[in-house]
């Protein structure tokens, strides 16, 4: 599989067939893995936001073959060049092979959301990092999850408007 490098910005054109709520996502990451194999986009991974908030996309018809995990170990090592002491991450917890991918990658659980059904995760890369998890676990212990809930929904509500935004505008420019 061949990498392309950038971030969703740069790289958008390559995210035109992926479904919307991951485009969304993606569009926003300040580093972006595009997977390509045989010149078809296969996968991208996205890292966005002030909590370096991961996202993975792959198509369904090469999903089981480890291009997930390829495209987050590059990510890893994108993140660790470029001085990114951690990464984040949500997944469901019904979703047990990402789960089994994230513990497998180093993940620690933040917090369990049980009234999302998610799991909050963190990827420390350096020792500043495993402070960052320290502080997040032990304010998770105090924060009740409806309330983080909460912010989970804010936080896809505002990704998902500077999406439907930048369309717009592309709309009008058009």
């Amino acid at each position: 599989m061949r990498f392309i490098l950038g971030n969703g910005k740069q790289l958008k054109e390559k995210l035109q067939d992926f479904p919307s709520p991951w485009v969304n996502w993606l569009l926003a990451a300040k580093i972006l893995v595009i997977g390509v194999i045989d010149e078809n986009v296969v996968g991208a991974f996205g890292v966005r936001g002030a909590l370096n908030m991961t996202t993975a996309y792959v198509r369904e018809k090469y999903r089981g073959q480890g291009i997930g995990r390829q495209l987050f170990e590059k990510a890893i090592r994108v993140a660790r060049e470029r001085g990114i002491h951690f990464l984040t991450g949500e997944a469901f917890s019904e979703n047990n092979k990402a789960l089994h991918l994230c513990l497998e990658s180093g993940s620690k659980v933040v917090k369990r959301v049980e009234e999302r059904k998610t799991i909050l995760l963190l990827w420390p890369l350096t020792s500043q990092g495993d402070f960052t998890y320290k502080l997040l676990r032990t304010i998770g212990s105090i924060v009740p999850g409806e309330l983080l809930a909460r912010i989970t929904d804010w936080r896809r509500a505002r990704a998902h408007a500077a999406y439907q935004h930048g369309r717009r505008g592309k709309c009008m420019h058009a």
